[in-house]
Parts: C-alpha cells; structure tokens; sequence
C-alpha cells in the first residue's frame, strides 16, 4: 500500500512540473509577444502579480491553513484558467490593456 502512494506522489509532483514548464512555454512564447504589440508593461505586470499572489498564499497559508485543501484549491485554478482563457483572447483581439491587466491576472492565479 505505501508504495502505491509513493508512485501516485511522484507521479502528481511530475504532472506539476510538466504542467510549471507548459505554463512557462505559453507565458513566454505565446501571451506576452501577443501583448508586446499594445502593452509593452504587461510582463513586469505578470512578474509584480506572481511575487504578490506568492506572498499571499505564504501568509494565508501560515495565518489560515485550513482554506488551502485540495478542493479549494483545484476550483480555483479551474475558474481563473477558465477566466483567463477568454480575458486574455478578448484582450488580443480589442487590443485592450485592461482587459489584459485582468486575463494576466487570472493567468498567474490559475498558476499559482
């Protein structure tokens, strides 16, 4: 039985790395040359979100340990991924910064 568990653990930590490096892909060669065009600050943008969305979740988790479970968690990843998806295609297409700022937004929330 442990060593069920301990392949289902490596094979979760390996989905999460593979998912880390598609994110980062994506990031970097397909959303921020999109935005490059219209909204040249959007990367520092993303940078300044992720660093504060971190800090965040280390404060929640150390003040409200509780509200990080697996479930919550997953759902919030799903919504701002499901979110993000049409934020960030509306941005390209109206060529909208503040429509961007919010689908940039939502991207690093799903990430993180």
């Amino acid at each position: 039985m442990r060593n069920i568990k301990g392949k289902r653990a490596f094979a979760c930590a390996l989905a999460a790395v593979i998912l880390m490096g598609v994110h980062g892909w994506v990031q970097n060669s397909v959303l921020f040359p999109r935005f490059a065009e219209f909204f040249p600050i959007g990367r520092e943008i993303d940078t300044a979100a992720r660093a504060l969305l971190y800090i965040g979740v280390a404060v929640l988790a150390s003040k409200r340990p509780a509200l990080l479970d697996t479930k919550t968690v997953a759902a919030v990843s799903v919504v701002a991924t499901t979110s993000l998806t049409a934020l960030l295609h509306s941005a390209v297409v109206l060529q909208s910064a503040a429509i961007a700022t919010a689908g940039i937004l939502f991207f690093e929330l799903g990430h993180i």
